[in-house]
Parts: C-alpha cells; structure tokens; sequence
C-alpha cells in the first residue's frame, strides 16, 4: 500500500489514510494527504493511545519515486516493517463492524458505560451462536480482535462495577478463542485462553464463568489424552457452578465420558443417570444452539461419547443414532456439524465392535466429509482408523477409509493437529 502510494499509482484510501496517520503519528498535511473533515474526524475518534508517537523522518513515507529513486519492491527505511508492527491496535476495531459500531456508542458516552458495554454483550452472545457453525479460523480473528478491544477499554475503566462486566465479557471471549483455539489444535494457546478465562472471572466474581471456562479445560484434558485431569477439572467447575444449569450438566457429563475412559463403568452410568436427571430440570433458557447453550439432544449424545468406551455396542449405536437423526435435520442455530460427526463416529465405532467394518466405515466417510472438520473430530477419526486397519487391513472398505484419512491429514496445517502419541482408541 505504502509503496504503490509513494510511485503514484493511486491514493491511499480513507481507511488507509487513517491508519498511516496513527501508524506514523503524523497530521494529514505532513504526509501529503487531503486533510478533509472526515479524516479529521476519523482522527479525532481515535483513542489517545491509539495513536503512536511521532515516527522519525527517516521513515515516513516518500513522495512519488524520480528516477534514480530505489527500485520498486526496496524498502530501505523498513516502512513495512513499522506499519506491520504497530498498526495492529487500530486493526482490531477498524475490521470489525460490530466493533466499529459499538467504537462509536463509546465515544458517544465519553466512557466506557452501561451503552457501551450492552452492546459488547450482545456481541460476545452472537458470536456464541455462530460459533458452532463456522469454520474455527474464521471465527478466531474476530474474538481476538474484541479481546483487545476489552484491553483497551478496560485500561481507561475505574468504576468498579464497569470493570466487573468488562472483566466478563473478557472471560466468555477468552474462552471462546480457547475453544477455537482447540478447533484449530494450538493447545498451549487454548491452555492459556482457559486460564484468563478463569482469572477474569474471579476478577468479575462470575461464578457461572468459572464453572464453563472449567468446562473448556476439561475439553483441553480430553484432548490431550490428561483423562485423570479431566475429573478434578470437572470436580471444580461442579464446586463453583450455579444449579440448574446446562453449564453444570455439562460438567457432569465429562465427568461421565471420564470414567468410562479410565474403565469405571459403575461411576460413568451413576453420572449419566445422574445427566438424565439435571438436565430434565433445567430451565428452557439453557437448552439450544450456540456454544454457551446445551444442546437439544444433550442426553444422548454423553451417553454415545461415554459407552463407546464401555464396549457396550447396542447402547452407544442406539443413542449415537438419535443424535445423528436430530442433527440431520436441524437448521439454523440448532445445527452443530461437529457434534454430528462425532455421533457418526461414536456409530461407527459401535458397529465396528459389532464385526461389521463395511458398515463402520461408511458412517466414518461420512463424518470426515463434515462441514466443519475440527481437532476433536480428527482425533476420534484417527484413533479409529488405528483400530479398524488392525483388526481388518483386507477389508477394501477399510483401505478406502484409510487412505482417504490419510490424505486429509497429509497438508502441514492438518498434521499439527493428529493425536497425541500413544493415544488409546476406542474399541481397543
């Protein structure tokens, strides 16, 4: 951008007047742009800090290159290199129109108040509803973008009950980008997501907070193959968890899913016994789509996910199939594509321990053919494919299967993302 201006090609844009103003510090006129009113008050929005101190003069932009001048692609005064490294805090609003609007609202109030912070409410909840439906990558971008925002915010916020809302909403974003994170298989990243989840919500006093973000270090545990880790993760996230809940009922039933994967069947069927029972007592504001709901379905999906590792074939395929059912034919916020090719492979897997390969396989083609094809998903994927070329490598549905596995995981970005060595398949 900075390169075409300075050879004359064409102007920079409003959007990009704006941002080389702050990048560099400077006024309008000082790099030979038309200071218009609507620069000007562009300009004036932005916040103090938002505006970096003034650039040296060796690298501010040229006027357009004479002859003799350095070739095109040359950036001797690493001009690229400043807009890079400091535009990133004017970035994260000016993308976003959600931001931008509620950017507007604030500097209305003078403040960030009651206005202000409603709205960045509202925001983190539709992002919660969409967020079962798009792609994490997509998703991922905008939460980071709003939790810088909340910094920003946050940093010019003293009144405390101000603070303690800013604090919440920061929490349910950070476990959101914890969950996309996971998504996308950076778990350190997710890791420490879940952690300033946690802390923001001891700073809000959010006790509902607490007990999800909890929620979200479980789903990391399970995902690292950390099982005993799970149930004392579950056990506190229980201790501080309001009641009814669908938070609670969904800490209950990763407390389930984790003694059925450490072989306790007695205590997984007491806990999902104990699921059926919390969830028909929850409220009908609990049940629904989006990532800060429980599912329609709930139920029998934790039962799918808990006895496929029991080795109780007729059970899993039975409920794994109702929730295949449901998710086949829900639209709009109750569609969860993850969670239907995970009871597709919860399926396969009940079929798989019944002998039959030809069938498993089937339902496992079509789970890795998901619409939304996450971390968790390829680890259930490959844990059985491990099993199933085992046990049938003759099988020619089993060899379609896995080749076709492989090749999905084959790219680089796909290959960070396979289970940890060692990890125990179901089945086995």
């Amino acid at each position: 951008m900075v390169s075409t201006w300075e050879r004359g090609i064409h102007r920079p844009s409003h959007e990009h007047r704006v941002l080389l103003c702050a990048t560099y510090g400077r006024e309008p006129d000082e790099l030979g742009l038309d200071s218009t009113p609507g620069l000007k008050a562009a300009l004036a929005a932005l916040p103090p800090e938002w505006r970096q101190q003034r650039a040296p003069a060796t690298v501010l932009p040229g006027r357009p290159a004479r002859d003799g001048e350095p070739a095109d692609g040359e950036d001797r005064t690493k001009r690229r290199t400043l807009v890079l490294g400091t535009a990133a805090a004017v970035l994260t609003w000016w993308a976003d129109p959600a931001l931008k609007a509620i950017e507007r609202i604030h500097q209305l109030e003078g403040a960030p108040a009651g206005e202000t912070i409603d709205g960045l409410e509202e925001l983190v909840s539709d992002l919660g509803f969409a967020s079962l439906s798009i792609s994490a990558d997509h998703l991922y971008p905008r939460v980071d973008a709003l939790l810088d925002y909340l910094h920003q915010l946050l940093g010019r916020t003293a009144l405390p009950g101000y603070r303690r809302r800013l604090h919440s909403v920061a929490g349910w974003a950070a476990g959101m980008a914890a969950s996309a994170q996971l998504d996308m298989g950076d778990v350190a990243a997710a890791r420490a997501s879940c952690r300033s989840a946690l802390l923001y919500g001891q700073h809000a006093n959010d006790a509902l907070l607490m007990a999800w973000a909890r929620d979200r270090q479980a789903k990391i545990a399970f995902y690292t193959g950390d099982i005993a880790a799970v149930l004392s993760i579950t056990a506190a996230g229980l201790a501080v968890s309001p009641r009814p809940i669908g938070i609670q009922v969904g800490l209950l039933g990763a407390t389930a899913r984790a003694h059925a994967r450490l072989g306790d069947t007695a205590s997984a069927m007491r806990t999902l016994h104990q699921v059926e029972e919390e969830y028909a007592r929850l409220p009908a504001s609990e049940i629904g789509g989006g990532l800060f709901r429980i599912s329609e379905i709930y139920p029998a999906a934790c039962i799918s996910t808990a006895t496929v590792w029991l080795d109780e074939p007729d059970m899993t395929y039975q409920h794994a199939q109702t929730v295949i059912d449901y998710f086949s034919r829900a639209i709009g916020l109750s569609r969860r594509p993850t969670r239907l090719a995970i009871a597709q492979l919860d399926a396969a897997v009940a079929l798989m321990q019944q002998g039959k390969p030809d069938e498993a396989c089937h339902l496992a083609q079509l789970a890795i053919g998901t619409e939304r094809m996450v971390s968790s998903v390829r680890t259930r994927a490959s844990e059985f494919d491990a099993v199933l070329t085992h046990r049938w490598p003759a099988v020619p549905e089993v060899r379609d299967f896995h080749d076709r596995f492989e090749s999905l995981a084959a790219t680089p970005e796909r290959l960070a993302l396979l289970p940890p060595a060692g990890a125990d398949g179901p089945g086995r």
